[in-house]
């Protein structure tokens, strides 16, 4: 399980990011990809394509809309950081749009999944043991946790949910549970455990 290093108190704010989306389809556009999918720049930034199921018939967006609005913008207010959305669309129960995050602790935010995206050596010094085995995307061969620390201006993302991810760079290593793309930049989380991606 993915170390908790930020503050619980904001688990509610999971229940503000549906209501807020419902509360933008009015936008136009569309996302980019047909599953939801988290991209990861060369800033720091995380953008994710949401792809979603929403039954129309089952929330009334007007009745969220103060507090959508309270929720967003106290954490664009609060100086931790930045939280925009575009390219929202809504049709036939299927709700698609883009959240671009400046930081991890912003889209533990808005999700209330623990999320680390930085170097090697900020995730030993958030807590991340890193002692978990990972394995060479070209060989297949396993990657000693000694040799991993060791490459401490790695990049690495560590997550815990199933979902598509796409790096900046060529993915080196991935533990068991990701299946990485033929162009080693794109990958699938396929199972629940604990997903560590690392990459130049």
């Amino acid at each position: 399980m993915i170390d908790e290093h930020v503050d619980r108190k904001k688990i509610s704010i999971n229940i503000l990011v549906s209501c807020l989306l419902f509360f933008l389809i009015t936008g136009c556009g569309s996302a980019k990809e047909d599953v939801s999918t988290l991209t990861f720049d060369k800033d720091g930034h995380i953008l994710e394509y949401l792809v979603e199921d929403f039954p129309a018939d089952s929330y009334d967006v007007s009745e969220w809309e103060d507090e959508v609005r309270k929720g967003m913008d106290a954490y664009n207010k609060s100086g931790k950081g930045t939280i925009t959305l575009s390219d929202v669309e809504f049709k036939d129960d299927k709700l698609k749009c883009m959240v671009d995050y400046d930081t991890d602790d912003a889209y533990f935010y808005l999700n209330n999944e623990p999320l680390f995206y930085g170097t090697v050596s900020q995730a030993v010094k958030a807590g991340y043991s890193m002692t978990v085995p990972v394995f060479d995307t070209k060989s297949g061969d396993e990657l000693p946790p000694v040799r991993l620390k060791d490459m401490s201006e790695s990049n690495v993302i560590i997550i815990g949910r199933p979902i598509q991810i796409k790096t900046h760079k060529k993915i080196r290593y991935a533990s068991g549970s990701v299946h990485v793309e033929h162009d080693l930049k794109s990958a699938v989380i396929e199972g629940e455990d604990t997903a560590y991606i690392v990459f130049d």
